[in-house]
């Protein structure tokens, strides 16, 4: 069931029964204290359990000969990575382990990166790779959208190469900007991210050559990059979510009172949602494997095989 962010501040004012008079907050006003809820309270909370739930994984990116240097994917929650593999020319994907700064200079005899360390908002090879055919593959943790209204966003009515039709054209939506791509069912993840918009006709929208997702489709939604007109958190954090803007719209308009009411239901709707999301899969435990057994010896030996040639 998606929610989109107008029937979200319905449920927000329904909750703390906000007089249409007052003029302390607007509807905007609400969806950025609930934008600072959903980042600082509701995707950590969802994190915590480890289910993947926001991971994403990004296209292959080349290593180049003597670059050392690769930036983290700007939208990742708290700058991070979940993983790092590296793919060699023939497509077979490879462990790719951290290493601490202080072991670097043990790695300065192959050719092809053994692995990383971070420095500041990058990941560092080590050593310098040497040689061509080989890619980095990102795992990262994105960040659900600012929360906008549906007038600021659009609904995809028209697929056609790298044209899309929209409902509506926001007077915002023009060339030079760019665009994230929403699935317009439950879940409502990205489809693509920050896609350029070349050319702008009527309600169609041209995209940079390659940039629409193939699995894109009528229903859709297209918002301004870091935007979203719709939650991207699992449904049954809707109701914990609404009931937090309201206990901070409440602390806004000076209703303690109103505030201390919503503490037990705040409470249990926490207590709900973890229950909900974790474990992601009832019938299947997760494998865990010994890094230092012998048998893991034995696939770092062949690992090790599969891309040093």
């Amino acid at each position: 069931m998606t929610v989109t962010c107008d029937e979200f501040l319905a449920s927000v004012k329904r909750l703390v029964t906000v007089p249409a008079s007052q003029s302390l907050l607007e509807d905007s006003d609400i969806l950025a204290l609930a934008t600072d809820i959903q980042r600082d309270t509701l995707t950590p909370m969802i994190m915590s359990v480890d289910e993947e739930y926001f991971i994403m994984k990004s296209v292959p990116t080349p290593i180049v000969v003597g670059q050392t240097s690769y930036r983290i994917p700007s939208r990742a929650v708290a700058r991070k990575l979940r993983e790092i593999k590296i793919v060699n020319e023939g497509g077979i994907v490879s462990d790719f382990p951290k290493i601490n700064i202080e072991r670097t200079q043990v790695y300065r005899s192959s050719s092809v990166p053994f692995g990383f360390h971070f420095l500041g908002d990058r990941v560092e090879l080590v050593p310098s790779p040497a040689t061509t055919g080989y890619s980095l593959l990102f795992y990262w943790p994105g960040q659900p959208g600012k929360f906008v209204k549906l007038q600021e966003a659009a609904v995809v009515t028209n697929i056609s190469g790298d044209d899309v039709t929209l409902d509506a054209l926001p007077a915002t939506y023009v060339a030079n900007t760019r665009m994230d791509f929403i699935e317009g069912v439950s879940g409502n993840w990205y489809l693509g991210l920050s896609a350029l918009v070349t050319n702008v006709a009527g309600n169609t929208l041209t995209f940079e050559t390659g940039t629409v997702p193939t699995d894109l489709a009528v229903g859709d939604y297209i918002a301004l990059t870091g935007q979203s007109p719709v939650l991207q958190i699992p449904d049954e954090g809707a109701p914990l979510l609404q009931t937090l803007t309201a206990y901070d719209v409440l602390g806004t308009i000076s209703d303690f009172e109103g505030q201390q009411r919503l503490e037990p239901k705040i409470k249990l709707q926490k207590e709900n949602f973890l229950k909900v999301i974790s474990p992601r899969i009832d019938g299947e435990p997760n494998i865990i494997i010994n890094d230092r057994g012998l048998l893991r010896g034995r696939i770092r030996r062949n690992w090790a095989g599969l891309y040093r040639g």
